[in-house]
């Protein structure tokens, strides 16, 4: 259990760094900003499919 919550911890702070960045540079087509959504897009993806097969057992 602890390390969904754990990938939890990283989503929230990959999102508040998106967030951060946007604040501060705006939303344009960055090479930067591209890559922070990447990392952020893995990490939902990997929360996800744990979910779904935790939700299976």
């Amino acid at each position: 259990m602890k390390r969904g919550n754990t990938l939890e911890n990283r989503i929230r702070k990959k999102q508040e760094k998106v967030n951060r960045y946007i604040s501060l540079h705006g939303i344009g087509n960055t090479e930067e900003l591209l890559e922070l959504s990447r990392e952020l897009d893995v990490l939902i993806l990997s929360w996800l499919k744990k979910k779904r097969v935790s939700d299976k057992i």
